[in-house]
C-alpha cells in the first residue's frame, strides 16, 4: 500500500511508538501545519533501533526525515516541494 505524505489543508500531529522483542524501539511522527489558506508544510520523522532475533551480534538502527511544503492548495495549479 502506497501512502502519500503530501501537505494538505488542516493541522494535525500523529505520533506512534512501537516496542517489541529483542529491544526493538520505533518512534514515528507525522506533522501537518497549514500556514495560509493555500500553503501547508508537512514533516515526517522516524527513528528505529533494535536487534535481530536469533543473532547476538547484529543491531539495526535507522532514522529518516521527510519535509515538504505545498503552495496552491485548493487551486488548479499546485506546487509541492519535498
Amino acid at each position: 500500500c502506497l501512502v502519500t505524505k503530501a501537505p494538505h489543508v488542516g493541522d494535525f500531529v500523529t505520533v506512534r511508538v512501537t516496542a517489541g522483542t529483542d529491544e526493538t524501539k520505533r518512534v514515528t511522527a507525522d506533522i501537518n501545519q497549514q500556514l495560509a489558506d493555500d500553503i501547508a508544510v508537512r514533516l515526517n520523522v522516524m527513528g528505529h533501533d533494535g536487534k535481530v532475533a536469533g543473532r547476538d551480534a547484529l543491531d539495526v538502527g535507522r532514522w529518516g526525515v521527510s519535509p515538504s511544503i505545498a503552495f496552491g492548495l485548493g487551486r488548479p495549479l499546485r506546487l509541492t516541494l519535498s
